[in-house]
């Protein structure tokens, strides 16, 4: 590990934002990356405020259209997302501790990619809902905090799962895989739906637009703008940060919404039917 000289100097710009105890929480945290989209974005600012320790899975490969919003170069196309993201956070400091779990996560890696992690960035891609399931049911079995980023437009928001209160089983209702015809695919659409109705308009007829066409089978790759990949970074860094500093944060069903056109607030839809938990 760095001595303490060489982390203090690394960190000493954070100074006024974060205290001595946040800092040092935030240089001893395991964080799980779980998806290497978004996930490699939100990672290097992890990295950047003093975040030394990190698990990264994703089972993708770079590819041209990834260029635009994440952190991968020309030359990184064709790799893993894991191993490239794992590569790149290690070239920013020669001390950072990095995992990398070069396949897509599921019930037989979960258990490897959680040991000792203390935090879950789920930046998996929606449309996996089943991986995305098992991840937040597992990281509650441990009791870890899970965070969502969402890329939205020029902007952004997050869920936080704390595993005190309302899981996304939660969120999404009780149904189970494929019963009577439904599959968690769906049910995340029509929350996600729910919520975008709440969202800045121009996001939400984007939105609205595209689960309709996935909905009916058409191949329709979500819109997603750098600025607002980079802002829902900055906002689960935050949030993280808030979090082991041991400040309150808005836990799910609560969405935070940070966005340039139209401002910021913090909402849960009245329209989405909630279970409360128990």
């Amino acid at each position: 590990m760095q001595n303490a000289d060489a982390y203090s100097e690394w960190t000493s710009r954070n100074s006024g934002y974060l205290g001595e105890a946040a800092q040092e929480r935030l240089r001893t945290a395991r964080i799980l990356i779980a998806g290497c989209g978004l996930g490699s974005v939100v990672a290097e600012l992890l990295v950047r405020t003093g975040c030394t320790n990190f698990v990264v899975a994703d089972g993708d490969r770079v590819e041209v259209h990834n260029l635009n919003r994440q952190m991968f170069c020309h030359a990184d196309l064709g790799r893993n997302k894991a191993e490239a993201l794992a590569a790149r956070l290690g070239a920013i400091h020669p001390h950072i501790r990095v995992k990398a779990l070069p396949q897509m996560l599921d019930e037989s890696n979960l258990v490897e990619a959680l040991h000792g992690v203390d935090y879950v960035v789920d930046s998996i891609d929606f449309l996996d809902a089943h991986a995305i399931l098992a991840l937040h049911r597992h990281a509650r079995q441990l009791g870890l905090p899970v965070f969502s980023p969402v890329a939205a437009g020029w902007g952004a928001a997050a869920f936080v799962f704390d595993p005190a209160g309302m899981s996304l089983q939660d969120l999404v209702g009780g149904v189970a895989p494929h019963e009577n015809g439904v599959s968690y695919a769906s049910l995340f659409m029509e929350v996600l739906e729910r919520y975008a109705e709440v969202l800045p308009p121009y996001v939400s007829k984007v939105v609205q637009s595209q689960f309709h066409r996935i909905r009916d089978r058409h191949p329709c790759p979500i819109s997603q703008l750098g600025s607002g990949t980079f802002t829902a970074a900055a906002l689960t860094v935050a949030l993280i940060t808030q979090h082991l500093s041991g400040s309150p944060v808005p836990c799910a069903p609560f969405m935070i919404q940070l966005d340039p056109v139209v401002g910021s607030r913090t909402f849960a839809p009245e329209t989405t039917t909630l279970k409360q938990p128990a």
